[in-house]
């Protein structure tokens, strides 16, 4: 299982207020299904977004809880489960 984190404070989001979280695969290996972490939930959860990537390598979580404070930043981690596909020798 793979995993990442994003917070709703991160200045390099073209949106404040939103967390991008994406767990990917290894290469070549297919994504089965996905969930997230809410960390912090004290703010305002406007939207929540959980879904596996268009081309099924990764799962992705989108929270958006609109212009949050720093102090009250949401983190999101998101785990991806994938098939483990072996390389053909």
């Amino acid at each position: 299982m793979q995993g990442n984190s994003s917070v709703t404070t991160d200045p390099t989001l073209p949106d404040p207020g939103t967390a991008n979280s994406v767990a990917m695969c290894d290469p070549g290996d297919a994504v089965l299904s996905g969930s997230y972490t809410i960390l912090n939930q004290f703010p305002l959860i406007r939207f929540i977004e959980d879904r596996a990537l268009s081309n099924q390598d990764g799962w992705r979580t989108i929270l958006n809880g609109s212009s949050f404070p720093i102090e009250d930043g949401v983190p999101v981690i998101t785990f991806a489960q994938c098939f483990d596909n072996p390389p053909l020798r």
